[in-house]
């Protein structure tokens, strides 16, 4: 999964860096909802997790 996004972040710095063509901001587009959806899917992890996180600590107290 991690060497996905590292293929995905080399992806969009090529497509910058060559694209010009219709081919290549499809591709773009593509590759920022992927990134948009992975990134909102942490997001979302990370906040479960702090939330258990207080529950427990609430729990403790």
């Amino acid at each position: 999964m991690h060497s996905l996004v590292l293929d995905t972040l080399f992806n969009i710095m090529h497509v910058m860096r060559t694209g010009k063509g219709k081919k290549e901001r499809q591709l773009l587009h593509q590759i920022q909802i992927v990134t948009f959806t992975f990134y909102s899917k942490i997001k979302r992890i990370f906040l479960y997790l702090s939330h258990v996180q207080l529950l427990q600590q609430h729990v403790h107290f």
